[in-house]
């Protein structure tokens, strides 16, 4: 169902992670072609990101290093420790905005193991467009992100926040500074 307030820029080229832990390099290997960066070489594939950055062996990271990767390809990011914060700035008026004004964007969200419930961990998507199902949701949580996700390889509709889970929720997000 579309809306006169949905927003869409082209989607992004669909890549599949390589393994568990590198839907962030992905992810941004991806939002770098996608985005064209000035910043980053135009063959920065996912191989590349995990041997520069990754700091598990099985390819993950920590989320404070997203913020390092942001900065060295000239991206502007934020990240949240709490989901107050992260809805006092992620909205569906900053994503559109963001993708408006500086191109497609990547947003990481927390997820959680049941079977780890101590545990943090995240997963990057590339965002390339915000749809409502009614013109209601304009303004809400209920605001539905179109992603490309690198675990299925497939475009798909990603919630802005989990309405039931106050804890899923993006605890980063980077967007080129300016749109090459």
């Amino acid at each position: 169902m579309a809306t006169d307030y949905d927003y869409e820029l082209n989607p992004p080229r669909l890549a599949k992670q390589k393994n568990l832990d590198t839907c962030w390099a992905c992810a941004m290997s991806g939002l770098l072609g996608a985005n064209m960066s000035a910043h980053s070489p135009p063959a920065t594939s996912e191989e590349e990101l995990v041997t520069k950055y990754a700091t598990t062996k099985t390819g993950g990271i920590v989320p404070a290093k997203l913020g390092t990767i942001a900065q060295d390809f000239g991206y502007l990011y934020n990240a949240f420790g709490n989901s107050v914060d992260a809805r006092s700035i992620v909205t569906d008026r900053f994503i559109v905005d963001r993708l408006r004004y500086n191109g497609m964007m990547m947003a990481a969200w927390r997820v959680r193991d049941p079977d780890k419930p101590t545990e943090l961990f995240f997963h990057a998507q590339i965002v390339w467009g915000v749809t409502y199902l009614t013109n209601q949701d304009v303004g809400t949580e209920r605001a539905m992100l179109r992603t490309m996700n690198p675990w299925t390889a497939h475009y798909e509709l990603w919630p802005l926040f989990w309405i039931y889970n106050n804890e899923s929720m993006p605890l980063f997000t980077c967007w080129p500074k300016t749109r090459s």
